[in-house]
């Protein structure tokens, strides 16, 4: 009896990474702006920064196109709607507020854009001749003012658990057997 339910735990484990290895990447994006009082004193900075998590291959909610040249598609936007996000401002590494809310996040052909938070001369953190679905590139993108930029992370599923219970079964199963050998 014992050693039917241990082969049903083994099974278990070892179908187990192949299903979290099925799960999708997550791509968390913050986007920072900084305001400053002094250029010359960075205690006077005030960041004010936008996180939000997007699925790769997440198909936005609409995507536009400028058709307007015959036998041209240049891509102008993408937009994802309900996503939460987290609006925070800093100070000298103190957060002095932050609030979360539901929104619209917009790939704008020169940045993102999340309900009026803007990131502009920025490039997309995905090839933009097919945003369709698209698929998410990790980095830091700066943009040209220098004092705004997004950064891309990705959350990758980890199954390494599964695979330290899954070696520790099979040593297990190798002990039981050399200790009933003896």
């Amino acid at each position: 009896m014992s050693w039917k339910i241990f082969g049903l735990l083994l099974l278990g484990v070892l179908m187990q990474p192949l299903q979290a290895n099925a799960d999708p990447v997550i791509y968390d994006f913050t986007l920072t702006h900084v305001f400053n009082a002094d250029l010359t004193d960075p205690s006077t900075f005030l960041f004010q920064t936008v996180t939000f998590s997007l699925e790769d291959g997440q198909a936005p909610s609409g995507v536009a196109w400028d058709e307007s040249t015959p036998g041209t598609k240049y891509f102008l936007s993408s937009a994802y709607s309900t996503v939460a996000y987290t609006l925070a401002w800093a100070q000298n590494g103190q957060v002095l507020s932050q609030e979360s809310h539901i929104g619209t996040v917009d790939f704008v052909w020169d940045g993102i854009s999340v309900d009026g938070f803007h990131v502009f001369n920025a490039p997309l953190p995905f090839d933009r001749n097919g945003a369709e679905h698209p698929v998410f590139v990790e980095g830091h993108y700066i943009s040209l003012t220098q004092f705004q930029w997004y950064d891309v992370t990705a959350e990758t599923p980890e199954p390494s658990m599964l695979a330290l219970l899954g070696t520790g079964l099979v040593s297990a199963v190798a002990m039981r057997r050399r200790l009933l050998a003896s």
